[in-house]
């Protein structure tokens, strides 16, 4: 265990003391920069066992790279990043690429919350379906919007992340009004899924069928409804039955 550990040092002291040899060859001002520990993807967020600080000259430090880890902990990768990289506003900022709106198509921002039901790592291109659902129905109200990207949010401003989606210009009013009222629900369907239902069609909720069934339930009358029924029914013939003897009787008598 002892040589385990031995070995270890070695190696990382062999690692620094490179460093130190090509910072000393290449000479000029050093920096102590935020690098990555490891690799990182799309979406990760950073956390403190993700990066180190590291020396760097500074001529060969990138624009706008992070000298504090404390400015770094908690972003979310925009771009993917090898390991030893120093960190820059760069690796926190969407592409270009992401923010092409597709010929066609409007831009616009949805504030993301648990009623949308999509996840802030939505990866951009994504094919979004948009259902305006109520307790009562819901219907299709679009099924070819693209995710472009996620803002992040903003706490100073109190301004929440945002989902930026292309979507055609006849869609925009109701996929805005149905987020107006919180009844707005996205969805990613797989590449392989063909039967949408369209715009005319509604789908019967659970709650409307429990109503109905409650309804048919009052509608049945109860085995003891019924046996009351019939008892009353029986007692009124027989009622007849006794008027009617008895109004014979009279007649017998006057004749």
């Amino acid at each position: 265990m002892y040589a385990s550990f031995s070995y270890a040092q070695s190696v990382r002291s062999d690692a620094q003391k490179a460093r130190d040899d090509a910072i000393a060859s290449y000479g000029g001002d050093v920096v102590r920069l935020v690098v990555t520990a490891h690799p990182l993807q799309i979406g990760d967020t950073i956390k403190a066992e993700d990066i180190v600080v590291r020396d760097w000259v500074s001529d060969l430090a990138p624009k706008d790279a992070y000298l504090n880890s404390d400015d770094v902990i908690g972003k979310e990768v925009k771009v993917a990043v090898g390991e030893n990289v120093p960190l820059s506003t760069m690796h926190f900022t969407e592409s270009d690429d992401e923010l092409v709106i597709p010929n066609g198509r409007v831009a616009l921002s949805l504030p993301m919350n648990e009623r949308l039901g999509i996840g802030l790592h939505i990866t951009p291109r994504t094919q979004v379906l948009g259902y305006d659902t109520t307790n009562k129905t819901t219907h299709l109200i679009t099924k070819d919007m693209i995710a472009l990207c996620v803002k992040e949010a903003q706490p100073a401003q109190n301004i929440p992340a945002q989902l930026v989606l292309a979507v055609y210009p006849t869609d925009v009013t109701r996929v805005l009004s149905a987020a107006a009222t919180q009844s707005l629900r996205l969805v990613i369907p797989a590449v392989d899924v063909q039967d949408l239902k369209d715009d005319s069609q509604q789908v019967e909720s659970e709650h409307t069928k429990e109503i109905s069934s409650k309804s048919a339930i009052r509608r049945d009358d109860s085995p003891k409804e019924k046996d009351h029924a019939q008892k009353s029914s029986e007692s009124g013939l027989k009622k007849n039955d006794t008027a009617s003897s008895a109004h014979v009787t009279d007649e017998s008598k006057h004749t």
